[in-house]
């Protein structure tokens, strides 16, 4: 099927059932609207695009499609989407990053957010350095490796990603942790662990074995490599389950996709 349409829009509705067919379309000049629904067939789409805005639809279900698309001169936003609903985009840009300082999260509760993000991107990684909020109490504290960092997306109320001290050093192979249970009931000590993959507990202050299912400790240094997307915005908050104030140092590596601030 070709078509002109110089002067008059077009609408192309083409419905194609075990079918092989090739659809050539020459626009100029003209708004088109073009859906497409196929469904077990193999179809060829070459479409040259020259001044006009066209709307290209296409909904494939179990079928092989080829589309040959011209554009000359004009501004194009191409959206895939995965089986699981999140957009891929290519070209991504992340030179943004900030550091929040200090913040003191309270005792048994959670903090306010850390990061507040607008847009569409990806947090990349999450450093932090944790510590009780007194800096003459420095006594070591199991409830240190309880806190969890969460990760709220796209506006929900719950945390989509949490993950405690604890199981960010399991994700890094259990290090610290085994370093803390080899040395026994001991004097306190301090550790240091190469960071993984998608980073870990790099340096642990103080730390002392207590049971087999955790130790105390009196600072607390890691790296989490989350890498969130987000279509919306993103906030990070940290939760505190001590029965002290502690301070948290956080170092938060973020980009938008392009035209997604």
């Amino acid at each position: 099927m070709s078509r002109d349409a110089p002067d008059y829009t077009l609408l192309s509705d083409v419905e194609i059932t075990g079918t092989e067919i090739m659809v050539a379309v020459d626009l100029q000049g003209a708004t088109v609207a073009m859906p497409i629904d196929v469904q077990g067939a193999t179809i060829a789409l070459p479409v040259d695009i020259q001044g006009q805005t066209i709307n290209l639809d296409v909904n494939l279900v179990a079928s092989e499609v080829t589309i040959d698309v011209s554009i000359k001169a004009q501004e194009v936003n191409v959206k895939i989407i995965t089986p699981s609903g999140i957009p891929v985009y290519i070209g991504t840009s992340f030179v943004n990053k900030t550091e929040t300082g200090v913040t003191i999260v309270n005792a048994g509760s959670e903090s306010g957010s850390l990061l507040n993000l607008t847009g569409r991107g990806r947090l990349i990684s999450i450093a932090f350095w944790l510590r009780t909020g007194d800096p003459d109490n420095d006594s070591p504290r199991s409830d240190l490796m309880d806190n969890e960092i969460r990760i709220y997306v796209d506006g929900s109320s719950t945390p989509q990603v949490t993950i405690t001290m604890e199981e960010l050093d399991r994700l890094n192979g259990h290090q610290i942790w085994g370093q803390a249970i080899n040395a026994g009931a001991s004097t306190p000590k301090n550790y240091t662990a190469p960071l993984g993959p998608r980073g870990g507990l790099g340096f642990v202050q103080k730390a002392t074995y207590i049971t087999v299912d955790g130790f105390q400790a009196t600072r607390v240094c890691g790296l989490y490599k989350c890498d969130v997307e987000f279509t919306t915005g993103l906030v990070v908050k940290w939760y505190n389950p001590d029965s002290v104030n502690l301070s948290v140092s956080l170092v938060f590596e973020y980009g938008h996709y392009p035209g997604g601030e």
